[in-house]
């Protein structure tokens, strides 16, 4: 970290937490940089043209995704796994 010239704060866990509260973050503490760690889930996100996941793509993703997920009962990592 160090020798990237980066430093953290205190971590610190939210339950329930959903991706705007980054926002809420950055306004109370005003870091230069928030990162949200998101564990145990299936993620499909910068959904835009130009530069982020084509929305095409990501809806293809997320319809070949569903029934692997609702197959195995399974999410995140733990699908990965049971590939």
């Amino acid at each position: 970290m160090q020798n990237a010239g980066l430093t953290f704060g205190t971590p610190f866990f939210m339950r329930y937490a959903r991706v705007g509260v980054m926002n809420d973050v950055g306004e109370l503490i005003e870091p230069d940089v928030v990162i949200l760690l998101i564990a145990g889930r299936d993620v499909v996100c910068n959904i835009f043209e130009n530069g982020g996941t084509n929305p095409l793509e990501a809806g293809t993703f997320v319809v070949q995704f569903a029934p692997k997920m609702r197959k195995s009962q399974v999410l995140g990592v733990k699908l990965k796994l049971a590939r």
